[in-house]
């Protein structure tokens, strides 16, 4: 089976600025995308002080889906951030898949609602 078999919709929510002081920033639709988040168990950890758990995820999908640094990725109410979109030029996203290939990304949780 091929892994594109398995993608899902994906939404790409990014922050709109408040224009004035009634207004609160806001995250908003931006569009919407094909792929397949992977997430394995969380892992605990020591967040200033305090237990909490981190959530990692991996994003399939095309080669030709682009992100920026303020992009939140959202699959079944659950907000994601693109981890390496601007960090890690020579990693997967600083190469250029062959055709037929996928990308691949890493995520982290976002914590507060986005929908």
């Amino acid at each position: 089976m091929s892994l594109k078999n398995r993608y899902r919709q994906i939404d790409i929510y990014r922050l709109t600025e408040s224009d004035d002081y009634t207004t609160d920033s806001q995250y908003s639709k931006v569009s919407s995308f094909k792929g397949l988040v992977q997430t394995p168990a969380p892992s605990n950890t020591f967040n200033q002080g305090k237990e909490t758990a981190t959530i990692a995820a991996v994003l399939f999908c095309d080669k030709s889906q682009v992100f920026t640094s303020d992009d939140v990725i959202v699959r079944n109410g659950i907000g994601y951030k693109v981890s390496n979109s601007d960090l890690q030029k020579d990693g997967v996203c600083g190469l250029t898949p062959k055709a037929g290939q996928h990308s691949e990304y890493n995520l982290t949780y976002v914590q507060g609602g986005i929908v």
